[in-house]
C-alpha cells in the first residue's frame, strides 16, 4: 500500500507478488482459511488491477473476521461480523479511460499475463461466495474485478465487458439492497454505473447510465455532504452527461448540467486550495462550459468563464512552475 501510494507501479508489484509467494506457500491448513483465501484473491486482483494510486484497502468498516475493532473509515458504518474492512477504490474521476500501470496496451504479454490474475481472483471469490455467502467483503471484491474485467480490453471492443460490467452491476445492487446504511456500496453502484460511459458515444444507452449514477450520488451527497470523494466523482459524472446534453443539441439542458459540475468543483477548489487537481479540473470545466454558452451566443458569459480558467490556470503555474 505504501508503494501504491507513492506511484511506484515496479514495486508496488514486486511487493504484491511476495505477498502472493507467502501466501501460496502456507501450510494446506491454513491455505484453506477464509482469512487466508480472502488475501489470495485480493492479491490477484492487485496485480491486475491498473490504477496505481488506488489504495486497495483501508479498514473502512472495520478489520476481518475475528480481528474486530471498529470502522474507522469516515464514510463506513461500524463494523459487521464476516466484514474485511475492504473498501472502494478511490478513482473519483474515474474510467473511460483506465490504462495499464504494470501492463501494456490490450492484447500486449503484460495485460494477458494481468487478466490471468484476474480470471484467478474471480474463480476464487466465486468460489469463497458460494461457501460464505453472507459475507459482503466477498462479493464486493468480486464486483471489483467484474468492474476490472470490463475494462480489460479495447473499450467497446469486446462483448465480455458488457456482461462483466453487467455483473459488477448486479452484484453492487444487491449489496445495496442488504445493506442500504452502507455508503462504500452504493458508491461503488453508482461508479459502476458510469463506469466506461464515453460522453462522445451518446447513446440513449450512456446518458442512462450516467443519470442513474448521478441520481445514487446525489442521494449520497444529501446524506454526507462532506465527504469529497462524493462530491468529486458527482462533478465528474455531470460533466460527461452535459457533454452528451450539448452533442445532442439539448443546450438548455446541458447548461444545467455543467452549472452543477461548476458548483460542485468550485466548492472543493475553495475548500481544499492546496489540492491543485480541483482547481484544474475546474478550468477545464469552464473551457467546456464556455463552449456551450458561445454556442448560445452568451459571449460575455463565455468570455467571463475562459479568463476565469486562465488566471486560475496562471496560479497553478505560478504555485508549482514544474508543471
Amino acid at each position: 500500500n505504501v508503494f501504491r501510494s507513492l506511484k511506484d507501479p515496479e514495486k508496488t508489484r514486486e511487493a504484491h507478488l511476495a505477498a502472493l509467494e507467502i501466501l501460496n506457500s502456507g501450510s494446506s491448513t491454513a491455505s484453506e482459511t477464509l482469512e487466508v483465501r480472502f488475501e489470495l484473491a485480493r492479491t490477484q486482483f492487485l496485480l491486475a488491477h491498473r490504477v496505481v494510486d488506488v489504495p486497495p484497502s483501508r479498514g473502512g468498516r472495520g478489520g476481518p473476521p475475528g480481528r474486530g475493532g471498529p470502522g474507522r473509515g469516515r464514510r463506513g458504518p461500524p463494523a459487521r461480523d464476516g466484514d474485511f474492512g475492504l473498501g472502494p477504490p478511490d478513482h473519483p474521476l474515474g474510467p473511460p479511460e483506465r490504462h495499464g500501470s504494470f501492463g501494456g496496451p490490450p492484447d500486449s504479454p503484460e495485460r494477458r499475463v494481468q487478466d490471468d490474475y484476474l480470471r484467478q481472483a474471480i474463480s476464487l471469490l466465486e468460489q469463497l461466495q458460494n461457501e460464505h455467502p453472507t459475507v459482503p467483503d466477498i462479493r464486493q471484491l468480486l464486483a471489483h474485478c467484474y468492474s476490472e474485467m470490463s475494462q480489460s480490453g479495447p473499450r467497446g471492443a469486446q462483448s465480455g465487458n458488457a456482461e462483466s460490467r453487467n455483473k459488477d452491476i448486479e452484484i453492487l445492487d444487491l449489496l445495496v439492497r442488504d445493506f442500504p446504511e452502507a455508503p462504500d456500496y452504493q458508491f461503488d453502484l453508482s461508479r459502476a454505473h458510469a463506469a466506461g460511459v464515453n460522453p462522445r458515444e451518446g447513446s440513449p444507452d450512456a446518458e442512462q447510465s450516467l443519470r442513474e449514477a448521478a441520481d445514487l450520488s446525489e442521494q449520497l451527497l444529501s446524506k454526507y455532504p462532506n465527504v469529497p470523494a462524493y462530491q468529486d466523482f458527482l462533478a465528474d459524472v455531470y460533466f460527461r452527461l452535459g457533454r452528451i446534453l450539448q452533442n445532442s443539441g439539448r443546450y438548455e439542458d446541458a447548461d444545467d448540467t455543467y452549472d452543477r459540475t461548476l458548483k460542485l468543483k468550485q466548492s472543493l477548489a475553495n475548500e481544499f486550495p492546496e489540492v491543485s487537481s480541483h482547481r484544474a479540473w475546474l478550468a477545464k470545466f469552464r473551457e467546456s462550459y464556455s463552449d456551450l454558452l458561445r454556442k448560445q451566443n452568451k459571449l460575455d458569459q463565455a468570455r467571463s468563464l475562459l479568463e476565469s480558467s486562465v488566471s486560475d490556470l496562471q496560479e497553478l503555474r505560478e504555485d508549482d512552475p514544474a508543471k
